[in-house]
């Protein structure tokens, strides 16, 4: 195996079990997404669009089962997440 597939599988096996949030949800987040969450990441989303904004993309997060916050609640959420992160 060379070094840059054993970097790729020893990142995803750090995923298992850990939270991951996606901040702005796009058409380049969602397959990100459904690979983190197959990984054994915990998957969640934000995005300051209402759902209704999101459309199909919006959609698809709910039925994936993503936790999720959408629209005008965004920015108490990051707020209030940022300063309880624990720092690296």
């Amino acid at each position: 195996m060379d070094s840059g597939n054993f970097k790729c599988r020893a990142f995803f096996d750090s995923l298992k079990g850990k939270s991951v949030t996606f901040c702005g949800i796009g058409r380049s987040h969602m397959p990100l997404m459904a690979l983190f969450k197959s990984k054994g990441a915990i998957v969640s989303a934000r995005d300051r669009r209402s759902l209704a904004e999101l459309g199909e993309t919006g959609k698809s997060c709910r039925r994936w089962g993503y936790p999720s916050i959408w629209g005008k609640r965004i920015s108490k959420a990051w707020t209030r997440t940022s300063s309880s992160a624990p720092r690296a």
